[in-house]
Formats: structure tokens, sequence, C-alpha cells
């Protein structure tokens, strides 16, 4: 990993060059109480419920400090699962109802290895009550561990009900018939399964990057100024049509580069989105292999199935030969 970014470092220049500036950190320190908590002299004054999410997304949006995955303000009707009892909003998720913030307030706490995003244990609700009490430190592992937070999901996720699966998995076991339900995860309405060049309105339920991030909130990104949101220069974008055509065996020539680039000649397989940005999908096929005609430039870089998982060819140093100089 250090050879691949110590390679990329000459080729960065079209790359954006700030980021914001990691937010401190003031969980599990006795002395940033007021990062916060506003004070009335020596005294902190406590959060409105109502301002919490705010609060929390000032620092956790995803650029300053790492960003909520769960869809916040959503009802916690039970339809998908039990009901853990946890705390609400007039009945629809803020940060409190997973995260106990008490739990990290108290002076004497320690960050733990296990747990250190406090979330809350498994409690029920006491007979007739609409909440469950505040959870306290000693939070089981298995439903806590950052490491693996399935078990805690399943607080609210019963998986008998919400069965866990990967949408990519896109075809039936004929590996012809395509799976509609699995296109509705991410598409409103059914996809041109014959078509062979981009529309430019995939019809997503969402901006793609937070659709994206929404199952892989933990996607890192091998360089440390980040690829998505940066806008593509020209040179850069002539430079990924080039590869299209000459392949990455031989770095293109002058005179191609030259002959596109007065043709103002742009990439038709690794696109940016309508406003030249990086995407996921700049990079990444989210399609099974065989979903669209193989050789259009849909199926391109699409996943390929071995033994009922996918596997994506975005990796290793040739593939960023695509766009890279090196």
């Amino acid at each position: 990993m250090a050879l691949c970014i110590a390679c990329l470092a000459p080729t960065l220049a079209w790359a954006q060059t700030t980021r914001p500036a990691p937010a401190p950190n003031p969980h599990w320190s006795p002395d940033a109480c007021g990062d916060c908590h506003q004070r009335s002299g020596e005294k902190l004054l406590p959060i409105a419920p109502e301002t919490v999410t705010t609060l929390c997304i000032s620092c956790h949006d995803g650029q300053r400090a790492s960003e909520e995955v769960h869809p916040i303000s959503s009802k916690m009707s039970g339809r998908t699962g039990p009901n853990p009892g946890w705390p609400t909003l007039s009945g629809v998720l803020y940060c409190q109802t997973c995260h106990d913030t008490r739990q990290q307030c108290d002076p004497a706490a320690q960050r733990p290895i296990i747990n250190a995003a406090f979330l809350r244990q498994t409690m029920a609700p006491a007979a007739g009550a609409t909440t469950a009490p505040t959870t306290g430190p000693a939070v089981a592992a298995a439903a806590a561990d950052d490491g693996d937070p399935i078990p805690f999901c399943d607080n609210c996720h019963a998986p008998d009900q919400t069965p866990k699966f990967s949408p990519h998995l896109m075809l039936a076991a004929d590996q012809h018939t395509v799976i509609e339900q699995r296109c509705q995860v991410c598409h409103q309405k059914p996809m041109d399964r014959n078509a062979t060049a981009r529309t430019g309105d995939a019809f997503l339920r969402a901006d793609q990057v937070t659709l994206c991030r929404s199952c892989h909130p933990h996607h890192r990104d091998i360089s440390r100024t980040g690829h998505v949101g940066t806008v593509i220069q020209p040179d850069m974008l002539v430079y990924m049509r080039a590869r299209e055509l000459t392949g990455l065996i031989n770095a293109p020539s002058n005179d191609l580069t030259a002959q596109l680039k007065a043709a103002n000649a742009r990439p038709t397989l690794m696109v940016p989105d309508p406003t030249g940005r990086i995407v996921c999908t700049t990079c990444h096929n989210p399609h099974e292999q065989g979903v669209f005609s193989p050789g259009c430039a849909l199926a391109d870089r699409a996943l390929h199935p071995v033994q009922g998982h996918l596997l994506t060819p975005v990796r290793g140093q040739t593939f960023c030969r695509r766009c890279h100089s090196f």
C-alpha cells in the first residue's frame, strides 16, 4: 500500500490538495466537555435533545470525523424487528437512540477497547414505558463490538425479518434472469438491460455517494487526499480517454494525447458525474457481470461472481494506470 501511494504522489497534482482539518475528538476526554456543552459560569448546561443531531453532524460529516451510516430521523416503528425501547424524538431516530453519550461523560471514564462508540446494550423497556432507561458502561462485547456491528444491529433488525443480502448479486441461478428486487434497492424504477451506453440518469434513490456509503461506510481511499468529490481536470480526462484506446501496457504517445486534447476528448468508460466530480461509479461498476451486454460501456469493470461472492477488478497498481501515468 505504501509503495502504491508513493507511486501515485507525483501524478496527483490534478486532485484536491486540501481537506477539512480533522475535528478534535472530545469523547472520553474529561477536559473536552465544553466542546459539546455550553457553560453558565462553571456549570455545564444540558444539551436539548432536538439539537443533538445537528451538534453531532457538525463534526461527523464524513470529512472532519466519521459519518453516521444509519439514516437519521427515520421512524422507529418496529417494522423491521423488535423495538428495544431506546430513546427517540417523537418516535424518530436521532443520535442518542443508539449512542449512550453519558457513558463517556463520566470524568473517571476511560476509553474502552470494545465499544468506544458507546453503543447501547440490549435492554427491554419496563412495562408501560415508552423508552428504556439509559444504559451503563457494561456493554456486552457481542452486541457492541466496533469491529462487527451486525450483532448490535440485530437489536432492531431481526435477521428473520430483514435477512442480509448483497444487492450486487443481481442474477438468478441461471446467470441470465435479473432479480429486479435487487435493482430496486438502488434504482427507483427498472432499468433497460439492453442499454449499451449511459443515459445520464440512473434514477437512483439518493445521491450516489450517500447511497453507496450507506452500505460501504468503511471504504478506504488509496489516496491521502481522496478521490471522491474531486473534479477531474481536462488534461486528466484526455489521458483517461487515451488509455481507453491504447490499453494499460504502453503509455499513450504524445501525438495521440495532442489529437485527443484538440478534439476535447473525454473518457467513455470511467466517467465523472455531470459536474465533473469523481463519484463511486467513476471507478467501480456496481453491477454483476452478465447484467449488461459484454463489451459495452455499462459492462466495463463489472463484478465477477466467485463461489457466491463478487470480486471487483478495481484493485492493484495496474488498474490505477487507467488514470495515472506511471
